[in-house]
């Protein structure tokens, strides 16, 4: 990882996590399996995505299915589909009563938090369960593929700083980023 940038980028996540799995064999280090190109056709991602976006292009170029750093693991796009747009499926439905918020699509969930994309910005929010509403979800990423190689590089380069990547990946500040490598998020 180049010392002038505080983040892995995807490439070079999965080849530390394949690296990691070499050296341990343990599952926690598969992400490399799970960070993968699609095989064939990628699936379109219109009905879910602006096009154009970064989280569109993310989720056009690798299967996502089940991807997970420590405990924040990712909605492949069935799961996805049917996380937004089927209440019985998250039983409550994770918006509460009435109909989803356009706006936000969740992608990932971690013990005790529920990660959105901001479907406008491309933001990653985190909406921690304690809290009576997503509407005072976090921003802790700028887009998704910021918020994967923050994720990533806390997760596989020893000594991250998480306050260097929660600025690096524009976070509204460092908290969400220093629970995650500590072990929680």
């Amino acid at each position: 990882m180049p010392s002038s940038h505080p983040l892995a980028s995807v490439e070079e996540i999965a080849a530390l996590a394949w690296r990691s799995w070499e050296a341990t064999g343990s599952s926690d280090a598969a992400t490399f399996l799970l960070l993968r190109p699609w095989v064939g056709e990628p699936p379109s991602t219109s009905h879910l995505f602006r096009p154009g976006t970064v989280a569109q292009a993310l989720w056009a170029r690798f299967d996502l299915e089940e991807l997970t750093f420590a405990n924040v693991c990712f909605a492949g796009l069935d799961s996805l589909v049917r996380l937004n747009e089927e209440p019985s499926f998250h039983f409550p439905a994770w918006w509460g009563d009435g109909d989803r918020p356009e706006e936000l699509l969740a992608i990932a969930q971690a013990d005790g938090t529920l990660c959105l994309l901001e479907v406008e910005t491309d933001a990653i929010l985190a909406w921690e369960h304690e809290q009576d509403h997503w509407s005072q979800a976090t921003k802790v990423a700028d887009d998704l593929e910021l918020f994967v190689r923050g994720l990533g590089t806390v997760f596989y380069v020893e000594g991250t700083d998480p306050d260097r990547v929660a600025e690096a990946v524009g976070a509204e500040g460092p908290d969400w980023w220093r629970t995650f490598a500590g072990g929680g998020a």
